[in-house]
């Protein structure tokens, strides 16, 4: 496997890390109910850190690709 698809396929799985702590920040039946501070900063955190190594690993490969010569 190339280098660049490394990074391609670790630049996904960071993606979806992101929007699996984002979208599970909040439990939606504690806000049902009415409760006050259900957020998990914690996972927003890991969402916005996992987001920006996604965003990070995909210039990498962008960079990997331009050094490759072509023909």
């Amino acid at each position: 496997m190339s280098k660049r698809l490394i990074m391609n396929l670790v630049a996904v799985c960071l993606a979806v890390l992101s929007l699996y702590c984002g979208l599970t920040a909040t439990d939606p039946y504690a806000v049902a109910a009415g409760s006050v501070g259900v957020t998990s900063w914690t996972k927003v955190s890991l969402s916005i850190v996992f987001g920006l190594a996604a965003f990070i690993a995909l210039w990498v490969s962008s960079k990997i690709s331009a050094k490759v010569p072509q023909g």
